[in-house]
C-alpha cells in the first residue's frame, strides 16, 4: 500500500505551531507546503487564494497519498475551504478557525480577536464572532504575521524592531481586554510571548485541529517523517523550518 501522508498547507511558518500540536497527539507522516510566494494570505483575494491552494493540492496529489489536508492559515480556512471541500471530494479538508468558542466558553466576555484583514472580512468569520457569549472586539496588524516569520527566519536587525513594533502595538491594544484570540496561526509561535507580558488568557485552535486530525487518521506510523516544499525556493530554508518546528517542540518528539 502507498505511504499515506497528511498535508499542512500555510503561507509561512506559521503553521509549524499546527503541525507541532498534531505530532503531539500522534504519529504519521506529514507534508508541509509552505506557499511563501504568495506570503501572506492576509494580502491576497479570496478567489487568489483559492486558485493558490488547489493548485498546490493538485500538484501534491500528483506524487503523494493525500486522504487529509490541513488548511493550518486562518484566512485559507475563512476563504476557501468551502469551495476546496467542493472542488476535492475525495478529501478531508480541516481548517483553522478563531477560537472564538473557546474563548467564550471559557469566561471571556471582553475578548480581542487578532486576526488578518482578509479574515475579518469573511462572512464564517462574523458567524463565529456572533455566536460568542461576550464581546469580541478585533484587531488587524496588517504587517504582524510577516514580522514574525521574517524575525524568526532571518535575524536582521529591522526585522527584529519591525516585528518590536508590531508586538508593542498588539500589547497595548490587548490590555484592557480579558483574554486573547489568535486568529493567525503565525500569532501562535508568538503566544507565549504574549502571555508573559500581557498576564491574559491566550487562545488558539491548534489543539482542537490536531484532535479533529488524530479522529480521522487511524492508521498511524511509527514514525513522525516530515517533508517539506515551498512556492519559493531558497538556500537552507528547509533547515530553517526543521530549526523552528523543534523548537516549538522542544526536542520533546523525534522528527524524522
Amino acid at each position: 500500500m502507498k505511504k499515506e501522508y497528511i498535508l499542512f498547507i500555510d503561507s509561512g511558518v506559521g503553521g509549524l505551531s499546527t503541525l507541532a500540536e498534531t505530532m503531539g497527539l500522534m504519529q504519521a507522516n506529514f507534508i508541509y507546503f509552505a506557499d511563501n510566494l504568495h506570503s501572506p494570505y492576509g494580502d491576497h483575494t479570496k478567489a487568489d487564494i483559492f486558485k493558490y491552494l488547489s493548485k498546490i493540492i493538485k500538484g501534491l496529489l500528483k506524487k503523494f497519498n493525500i486522504k487529509i489536508v490541513v488548511l493550518a492559515c486562518n484566512t485559507a480556512t475563512t476563504s476557501s475551504i468551502e469551495n476546496l471541500r467542493t472542488y476535492f471530494k475525495d478529501i478531508h479538508f480541516i481548517g483553522t478557525e478563531p477560537a472564538i468558542k473557546l474563548a467564550s466558553d471559557s469566561g471571556a466576555k471582553n475578548a480581542l480577536c487578532l486576526a488578518t484583514p482578509t479574515t475579518l472580512e469573511q462572512v464564517r468569520f462574523n458567524k463565529l464572532k456572533s455566536m460568542a457569549n461576550g464581546t469580541v472586539r478585533t484587531l488587524s496588524v496588517p504587517s504582524l504575521a510577516m514580522s514574525i516569520e521574517n524575525n524568526l527566519l532571518y535575524k536582521k536587525l529591522n526585522f527584529r524592531l519591525q516585528f518590536l513594533k508590531d508586538f508593542h502595538l498588539v500589547c497595548s491594544s490587548a490590555a484592557s481586554h480579558d483574554g486573547v484570540i489568535l486568529g493567525c496561526t503565525h500569532y501562535s509561535l508568538i503566544k507565549h510571548d504574549l502571555y508573559k507580558t500581557l498576564c491574559l488568557p491566550i487562545f488558539d485552535g491548534n489543539f482542537g485541529v490536531a484532535k479533529q486530525i488524530a479522529k480521522l487518521q487511524k492508521n498511524n506510523s511509527g514514525c513522525n517523517e516530515v517533508r517539506f516544499y515551498f512556492s519559493r525556493k531558497e538556500m537552507g530554508l528547509t533547515q530553517k523550518y526543521r530549526k523552528i518546528l523543534s523548537q516549538i517542540l522542544a526536542n520533546k518528539i523525534n522528527v524524522c
